[in-house]
């Protein structure tokens, strides 16, 4: 304890997941509907669940000059898809069903102290940053042909749930020293989500349960 003290704390995760469900072009499938199940459906469906937690700490102590930074550092880019391609022919009994699902769920903590007794200075700062980058599609394409004697579903969802905190702390107990804690958060969320029906024909009877989604 008899001298200055630094404690340095790093943290950098990098998450890139490219997930899809696709039926091809020019494909058909269940065109003889004769004879098969009323529960028969068709699910073309694509999803990403991500649970993620980050903690990071400096604590550092001494007698003269003390510091103690940390930063974490979080990435994620998530490319999720499910499509039927163009001038397929899909039917069904029940459903045909087109889901695009993402979800995350993170926290990110970061703490920085930093204490002298006699010394001149403890200098504490925490950050924590989360970039987010998501692409969710789910498309019908053109020319394609989609038959359901129940319901036609195309769907994308994203949905996020981001807990970023930091906090830094500084004390110096001397008559002429000095202490500072800073912390900074920051979080940039860029999230492109779409489904969508290109130039096709589809026909959904809706003879069976209805489905409900929110628009928006």
């Amino acid at each position: 304890i008899g001298g200055g003290s630094l404690q340095v704390s790093f943290g950098y995760s990098d998450i890139d997941e490219t997930t899809s469900a696709r039926v091809g072009n020019s494909v058909d499938i269940n065109q003889n509907t004769a004879s098969a199940s009323n529960d028969q459906s068709v699910n073309v469906a694509a999803g990403n669940d991500l649970f993620m937690r980050t903690v990071l700490g400096a604590i550092a102590a001494g007698s003269k000059l003390t510091t103690s930074p940390a930063a974490d550092v979080l990435i994620v880019s998530m490319d999720t898809s499910a499509a039927i391609g163009a001038n397929s022919r899909v039917r069904a009994k029940r459903d045909v069903n087109v889901q695009a699902y993402n979800e995350e769920d993170v926290i990110g903590v970061s703490v920085s102290i930093a204490g002298t007794i006699g010394g001149t200075f403890a200098g504490a700062g925490a950050v924590v940053a989360y970039d987010l980058d998501n692409t969710t599609y789910a498309s019908n394409g053109d020319g394609s042909t989609v038959d359901a004697e129940g319901n036609v579903i195309v769907f994308a969802e994203d949905r996020t749930d981001a807990d970023i905190v930091a906090g830094g702390v500084g004390a110096s107990i001397s008559l002429t020293g000095g202490g500072i804690g800073a912390s900074i958060s920051a979080s940039l969320l860029d999230k492109d989500t779409q489904d969508w029906i290109g130039s096709a024909t589809v026909d959904a009877l809706g003879n069976g349960t209805a489905i409900e989604f929110v628009d928006g």
